[in-house]
């Protein structure tokens, strides 16, 4: 009971700060070193929103709340917004050694169900494994998937599968199992998620990042280690991949690698972002969510 109270009071407050400056952008602290490509271009005022409805599924180790900037951007342009606690992260209880791959892809497909059809289905890291199997077992109610600095696998793989290949990782290279769960240090959290803040003077962020690790717990091993299973009902579904280029989680060759898979995907890229562009740079990937 302590824990979901410190929990509910954290995420308070990282609302509370987003709601302070929601508009303001992290930049470096040199403008200079940012090369922003076309598809970061600030979308013109006079353009006309379409509203869609985003379901947000968060990525390993973080709770839903890590979407509270994207959720309220988008809530302001005018889209229906969802998310979902996967089961054994944040505020959920669930004892890890029951938790499942399955698990967490019927909470998300439970969410569609009472939604209803024609969902933007939103993942980040992990969450793309999630949200593929989500789209394989109920395809009519999918209109795109959107893969943010994603695990995007084809049939048979698991994301320890790509993860152990990309050597260049800050994750891979800390990796540590116990039993039923998987961690990395909490020393190494920054320097995988959330690398940005090195590279800007914010204390705002700062304080945003320092919250956000608080909320950090194990996850369940085997959502790691469980193949996807994917055909012709995946394979059609449209799909967006949003590549981050300072990523250290999730390296950029890993994300080429895994884009090349599928010829026909869609590209964007956010070329000064971290792992977690929700919460560093949540303008630009606001913009190309809006967008779609």
């Amino acid at each position: 009971m302590k824990r979901f109270i410190l929990l509910s009071l954290i995420i308070c407050s990282l609302i509370i700060l987003s709601c302070e400056d929601n508009h303001h952008e992290y930049q470096p602290t040199n403008s200079t070193e940012e090369i922003l490509s076309s598809s970061e271009a600030t979308a013109s005022p006079t353009r006309m929103t379409t509203s869609q409805k985003f379901l947000l599924v968060h990525g390993a180790w973080h709770p839903e709340g890590s979407w509270f900037k994207i959720v309220k951007g988008l809530t302001q342009l005018g889209h229906q917004v969802y998310t979902v606690q996967l089961p054994g992260l944040g505020t959920d209880k669930t004892a890890v050694g029951d938790v499942t791959l399955a698990s967490h892809v019927n909470t998300v497909t439970n969410k569609m169900l009472e939604i209803g059809g024609s969902i933007t289905l939103v993942g980040h890291s992990y969450g793309g494994v999630v949200i593929s199997q989500a789209a394989e077992n109920l395809p009519s109610y999918v209109k795109q998937l959107v893969f943010v600095s994603a695990f995007l696998l084809t049939d048979g793989q698991s994301l320890l599968d790509i993860a152990s290949l990309d050597t260049g990782s800050v994750v891979t290279q800390n990796i540590i199992i116990n039993g039923d769960s998987v961690y990395i240090p909490e020393a190494s959290y920054v320097d995988a998620f959330y690398n940005l803040t090195y590279a800007v003077d914010k204390p705002r962020l700062e304080l945003e990042i320092e919250l956000m690790t608080t909320l950090l717990v194990p996850q369940p091993l085997s959502t790691f280690t469980t193949p996807v299973s994917l055909s012709s009902n995946f394979d059609n579904i449209k799909k967006v991949y949003i590549a981050c280029r300072l990523d250290q989680a999730i390296t950029p060759r890993a994300q080429r690698y895994m884009c090349n898979q599928y010829p026909d995907i869609t590209i964007h890229v956010i070329q000064y972002s971290d792992h977690s562009p929700f919460l560093t740079r949540p303008q630009k990937l606001l913009t190309l969510l809006d967008e779609l």
